[in-house]
């Protein structure tokens, strides 16, 4: 809903005009003075702000120039039945949006505010994106840095190598030291295996889509997930030993999965022990769900993520995948992850779907289509939306 602030001395005025703009659906607040105006500022958020020029003993541009840079998404709009140049001069250096000369009829007063209202959701959105992109270069930034580290860190694991190899040349026989080498170097071998996979991650950020091995991209992507997932959340892992291909970009699948993984480790902040179930098999959809999901093929693999989460009401469940929605506390998320996620499936030819209800947890299920199948026996026939 959008909200009004209107700010007049004179108490006709204020009712009349909210009772057109609540008419018409706005949610609307009142204020008779300046200092009443600013009170409401620090504890609500406006779209549309209507303030009369002259209030009492104040000039109604202080409170103009104070929305300005308190709520700077807040669209203005100065009222005056004495309007003059200097005062509107001084108005546009704040951004004001429109200064109109009262009386304001009652088609004129709607369209302004109409019209006002969705300049403050362009300036949102266009600051959104912005955001958005400052994120993303920063992301390419990091990229670079972290195969640097990863380089670098190669180089330490191949000199920790050298020396173990020479050190193994001095040691008769099977002794404890030399146990304990060839332990070290079998972490050595893991951190190699593990830094190489980081390299690639970062390195094929622009390869085109290829045919792609689900089952070893959600393996080596669940890897990626556990670096970052605490150690009070568990995987529990159920994916077929098929060979099920499908057409994919393998780094934006990767991405589905962490985003999708993350967005269950806020979820479950709260618990001592968390769990993250985590199953891939192929399915046959039936007609309902191919509509319900848009997707033109029937034979798929499906991907499940269920989380012992905080989980969420049917109001939020229906926002999920939009564009900035989020219910994490501030700084803890852009409200991009699931909507990003979303878009990487649909641009597959695949769907996604969501299961979840308050205090029980959540359940994604991702479809992609198969393009080379793997023959198995017990393949599940899908069939719920």
């Amino acid at each position: 809903m959008t909200n009004v602030l209107i700010v007049d001395d004179e108490e006709n005025i204020r009712f009349s005009f909210a009772s057109i703009l609540m008419d018409e659906g706005y949610d609307v607040i009142k204020a008779g003075q300046l200092m009443d105006a600013k009170a409401i500022l620090y504890s609500k958020q406006f779209d549309v702000a209507l303030v009369d020029r002259l209030l009492e003993s104040h000039n109604g541009m202080d409170l103009v120039e104070h929305i300005h840079k308190t709520q700077p998404f807040c669209t203005t709009i100065l009222m005056s039945a004495f309007p003059d140049f200097q005062s509107a001069s001084e108005g546009f250096k704040h951004h004001l949006f429109a200064y109109m000369q009262k009386p304001i009829k009652k088609d004129e007063l709607c369209n302004i505010v109409g019209t006002a209202a969705q300049n403050s959701k362009e300036k949102l959105r266009s600051h959104n994106y912005e955001q958005q992109l400052m994120q993303s270069q920063k992301m390419a930034t990091m990229g670079m840095l972290s195969s640097g580290i990863v380089h670098d860190f190669n180089n330490l694991l191949m000199s920790i190598n050298g020396y173990v190899d020479l050190s193994f040349l001095d040691l008769p026989g099977e002794s404890f030291l030399s146990q304990n080498l060839k332990n070290i170097r079998k972490v050595s071998e893991q951190g190699e295996n593990l830094s190489k996979q980081l390299l690639s991650y970062v390195q094929k950020e622009n390869e085109e889509f290829e045919s792609v091995g689900i089952q070893p991209l959600v393996k080596k992507s669940l890897t990626f997930l556990r670096i970052v997932l605490p150690k009070t959340i568990a995987i529990r892992e159920k994916i077929n030993d098929g060979a099920d291909r499908v057409l994919a970009h393998p780094i934006q699948i990767q991405q589905v999965i962490m985003n999708l993984g993350i967005n269950a480790m806020h979820a479950m902040k709260n618990k001592k022990k968390g769990f993250l179930d985590v199953s891939l098999e192929p399915v046959r959809l039936d007609t309902n769900l191919m509509k319900c999901l848009n997707m033109k093929t029937k034979e798929c693999i499906k991907f499940s993520m269920k989380d012992t989460g905080c989980g969420m009401d049917e109001k939020t469940l229906k926002q999920a995948f939009e564009l900035f929605f989020s219910i994490r506390e501030k700084g803890e998320g852009t409200g991009l992850g699931l909507s990003i996620t979303h878009r990487i499936i649909t641009n597959h030819g695949g769907g996604i779907t969501v299961e979840s209800q308050p205090g029980k947890g959540s359940q994604f299920h991702v479809y992609l289509p198969i393009i080379e199948k793997y023959k198995s026996k017990g393949e599940k026939n899908d069939g719920i939306c």
